[in-house]
């Protein structure tokens, strides 16, 4: 026998596994949007790094053969 409610807006007697399932679909979906928006914003920063990283790594060798 499984567990039923009635949720707002709802067909009523939905099995609670149904209700549940479709909970963990929208925050996993909100999730992956989150990710997506920080690899977005991340990604730019990296380039950043790696331009400065490489700048220094010039300068260094520039110093070197002084």
């Amino acid at each position: 026998m499984s567990a039923t409610i009635e949720a707002p807006g709802s067909a009523a007697g939905l099995p609670l596994a149904v209700l549940v399932l479709s909970e963990i679909s929208a925050a996993s979906e909100e999730q992956s949007t989150g990710v997506n928006q920080i690899n977005t914003a991340m990604n730019p920063l990296n380039q950043i790094i790696r331009c400065r990283q490489a700048s220094c790594v010039f300068r260094n060798d520039q110093g070197e053969h002084l």
